[in-house]
């Protein structure tokens, strides 16, 4: 296999490595002091198209490559890893399957506002008593009428204070989008 970088993959690792070092290394002492990404921040990046890397630019996203994508998170996760994790949440576990697995009006729904910085996809997997066992979360989801009644709680589900749309397996919830 040829593991050259193209030139794009090249200036995308500049750019990348400048947005580092200009905008996320100097938060990162705060934000792990804080224990909370910075959301102004995390919006910044989605309007400059971290958020959506890998999503065509028809459903909002930067229509990049995985390459790409890994040299993003490479570049911020050096200076800061917590906001690394939030760019990756948002592209790896929620815009990359809606955008595989999703249906169409899923897609046109979902991932332009996570590409352009508006909205922050989260990963609410770790419950008190049963830390990251997915098999032993408690919290459910019971449907009543057309909505869902949600019972339990999430440690360490940031960015968000609050969660707009849940994914479920039968009715037992192990993760929050």
């Amino acid at each position: 296999m040829n593991f050259t970088f193209t030139d794009d993959h090249i200036m995308m690792r500049e750019t990348a490595r400048k947005i580092a070092e200009e905008k996320l290394k100097p938060l990162a002492k705060e934000i792990d002091a804080r224990e909370t990404p910075d959301l102004d921040t995390l919006r910044e990046l989605g309007e400059l198209g971290f958020m959506a890397m890998m999503v065509p630019e028809k459903y909002g996203g930067a229509g990049l490559d995985t390459v790409s994508y890994v040299i993003v998170m490479e570049e911020f996760s050096k200076v800061c890893a917590s906001t690394g994790v939030c760019v990756s949440v948002n592209n790896s576990l929620f815009a990359d399957g809606v955008y595989k697995f999703g249906t169409e009006e899923q897609r046109k729904k979902y991932l332009p506002p996570l590409g352009d910085g508006q909205a922050q996809a989260c990963l609410g997997l770790t419950e008190p008593g049963a830390g990251t066992d997915v098999g032993s979360t408690a919290t459910t989801a019971v449907k009543d009428g057309s909505d869902y009644i949600i019972n339990g709680k999430k440690h360490f589900a940031f960015p968000n204070k609050v969660v707009l749309y849940f994914s479920s397996k039968n009715h037992r919830l192990s993760t929050l989008a």
